[in-house]
């Protein structure tokens, strides 16, 4: 699952890392040296443009299911943080009183 995420992940980087702009230059690159004409150029464009926004989508998705599944446990909860706040009241009462207690002696 991971490999499939780093793989998504790594995928959608390098599309997102090509602009629109950069991508009409590529294609008018390859378009003039492969000798396609302007309109077998522009549905190349196309095809790269909706690759990228699959690879974006699918990049957004397996980050979902991640979070969803794993990350959960990863961040924690509103629960568990009032229970620690709790705890840590408790402590620093327990603490005030055992610091008079100690000057005492």
């Amino acid at each position: 699952m991971l490999n499939i995420l780093e793989k998504t992940f790594l995928f959608g980087l390098g599309t997102l890392a090509i602009t629109k702009n950069r991508a009409e230059a590529f294609v008018r690159e390859a378009a003039k040296e492969a000798k396609l004409s302007p309109e077998e150029g522009n549905q190349l464009l196309g095809v790269i443009l909706e690759e990228g926004k699959n690879a974006k989508a699918n990049l957004n998705a397996a980050i979902e299911e991640v979070i969803s599944s794993r990350g959960q446990s990863l961040i924690p909860g509103y629960k568990s943080i009032s229970c620690l706040e709790k705890k840590i009241a408790d402590l620093e009462a327990r603490l005030a009183k055992l610091e008079p207690a100690a000057k005492a002696k």
